[in-house]
């Protein structure tokens, strides 16, 4: 499996399990230009969930946002799971890398999710790829595939009170083994609004703004 630069070829190699043949060699080859973008995609269903809709914060980053507002570590665990439903009748798959599917470190996600939150914000490694795409996940059709992450240690929050709005978006890669098509879309999940809480017996000073 390679996928290179744009204007050259990306050619995909899985070893697939249809049609009660296990074994079957899926072979797509296509050029960048020839990927379909979407705002959106109606076949598949992303969803987040909580066990907590709490969030914690215990002390100041001593960084602020681009408004200006004063941002705040995360205390404790915040486990958030995600689940992507292939919602079309043709099993399809997906490329689980720099997705919440692709589980980091101590299930840490390792790319930012949550470009489309106002008040959260993900402070750890972005991963580069260096040409090649991996990890290829078979999701048959009216089936989902899941994976929690721990984003606590990554995120800090734009307030000590109030809620914050978890929602997860990410680029996703797609074949159909039956048209032998290849497409992007832009997935956004559900929003969550988490109440802010200050960790007990932590005093926490906002920083004054310049």
């Amino acid at each position: 499996m390679a996928f290179l630069m744009a204007g050259l070829i990306l050619t995909v190699v899985v070893l697939a399990m249809h049609n009660g043949n296990s074994g079957t060699e899926v072979r797509v080859e296509f050029s960048r230009d020839n990927v379909k973008g979407h705002l959106g995609a109606g076949q598949f269903v992303a969803s987040i969930s909580v066990e907590s809709t709490d969030v914690t914060v215990a002390s100041s980053s001593s960084t602020t946002d681009h408004r200006n507002r004063a941002l705040f570590q995360v205390e404790g665990d915040l486990l958030v799971t995600y689940s992507l439903k292939n919602d079309g009748d043709r099993n399809i798959f997906v490329v689980a890398k720099q997705t919440p599917l692709d589980e980091g470190d101590n299930d840490q996600p390792k790319e930012n999710f949550l470009g489309s939150s106002s008040t959260l914000y993900y402070t750890g490694i972005i991963t580069e790829e260096a040409g090649t795409f991996e990890n290829f996940m078979l999701i048959p059709a009216g089936e989902a595939v899941s994976a929690t992450l721990n984003i606590a240690s990554t995120t800090v929050v734009s307030g000590t009170q109030g809620t914050a709005d978890l929602v997860y978006t990410h680029a996703l890669f797609v074949h159909d083994p039956e048209s032998g098509t290849v497409e992007e879309f832009v997935i956004r999940s559900n929003t969550i609004d988490l109440t802010i809480k200050q960790a007990p017996g932590i005093l926490i000073v906002v920083p004054l703004p310049d």
